[in-house]
């Protein structure tokens, strides 16, 4: 989808003559200088204090109430110029991340995005033995979601993630042992299915404290909206791509402001072996991929890190075996699913309200 965002400052001014002796242009700038206006004295008998009438020299120069406006004209300007409507497209986690923001100044934008990029970078995705603070951080926010699937979704699974890579090279599967052994090994954690989500709410929160009101992040298909997409109409529109066209729709749905939508799908990434797909998510119960009819799954929550999580745990119990445990979850959800029936390509809806 695009968005196309438009913010126009625009102030006609009127105002009546200015006095030339009063107004001098110096070096390319203005020298307002307020002409001095004697006291009268006081009128009251015996009275030997000069009276200033606060008023009288403002009515008699209206020309300093010109300039007064003038000055707060050019401030409100000068305010206007600094908030812009910002896009920009980089590389991070191993994607491509899209803001789209109004409301922000170039330069607030860059150093949040400076700051993102160099706390990014430090964070380790595949971590074993010594661990800092984000770390554990994550990790028991893994263990959370661990429980909340019934061991669906799994951070503990490095071991077998780099054998289905080296496997998925040489165009080849692992062997049965060596999946066993790989299962376990619970030493090395694989934040891949919950990271991506994570750090965007990070970034989605330093943005939120810049003042932005209006805008989204995209991280490689996870979104993270904020506010509304149109003036007075609550929510954004969202597609949901087609799981075998890239470039092609396959149902639009409607989120509120400020939530998240991420999804799980085999069309990404994959290999084939023996004219049968191979998608890069892993069953952490079977150690393989999971077989069932399930092309994606979507998941509109309050947080992308609750999207990202759940998305890849759904993926991999399916429709039928995350019955067992979707509507017990604590968190309002959305859920639409895209799977094969009879040859053809249907959806379903889920809600956790």
């Amino acid at each position: 989808m695009t968005y196309g965002l438009e913010v126009r400052c625009s102030i006609q001014l009127s105002y009546r003559r200015i006095d030339k002796k009063t107004l001098n242009i110096k070096s390319g700038r203005e020298d307002l200088n307020l002409r001095h206006h004697g006291p009268k004295p006081c009128a009251l008998p015996g009275c030997a204090t000069p009276r200033f009438n606060l008023w009288q020299p403002l009515m008699k120069g209206r020309h300093v109430l010109s300039r007064i406006f003038i000055l707060l004209i050019f401030l409100v300007l000068c305010s206007c110029s600094n908030e812009k409507h910002i896009k920009d497209t980089f590389f991070l986690m191993n994607t491509v991340i899209e803001v789209d923001l109004e409301g922000i100044s170039e330069s607030k934008w860059e150093k949040i995005k400076r700051d993102f990029t160099k706390n990014t970078d430090k964070f380790d995705w595949h971590k074993k033995g010594g661990k800092s603070a984000e770390w554990d951080s994550l990790s028991i926010i893994a263990r959370n979601f661990e429980k909340l699937t019934q061991g669906c979704f799994n951070t503990r699974i490095r071991p077998l993630v780099k054998l289905w890579t080296q496997a998925r090279e040489k165009n080849d599967l692992p062997s049965k042992d060596a999946i066993r052994l790989a299962l376990s090994n619970h030493d090395e954690e694989d934040f891949g299915g919950i990271a991506k989500g994570y750090l965007t709410d990070k970034l989605y929160f330093d943005i939120i404290k810049a003042g932005v009101k209006k805008g989204y992040i995209n991280s490689g298909g996870h979104i993270r909206v904020i506010g509304n997409q149109k003036p007075g109409i609550e929510g954004w529109e969202i597609g949901i791509r087609h799981p075998d066209r890239k470039d092609e729709i396959f149902e639009n749905i409607k989120i509120s402001s400020n939530q998240a939508i991420a999804t799980s799908g085999d069309y990404e990434r994959f290999f084939m072996f023996n004219g049968k797909r191979y998608c890069h998510i892993l069953d952490p119960k079977t150690g393989y991929p999971p077989v069932h009819s399930v092309r994606s799954v979507t998941v509109v929550a309050e947080d992308l890190t609750t999207a990202d999580a759940l998305a890849t745990g759904l993926f991999v119990a399916g429709l039928e075996g995350a019955k067992d445990w979707f509507y017990n979850l604590p968190m309002k959800l959305d859920v639409y699913w895209i799977y094969e029936k009879e040859g053809k390509l249907k959806s379903e809806h889920w809600s956790r309200n």
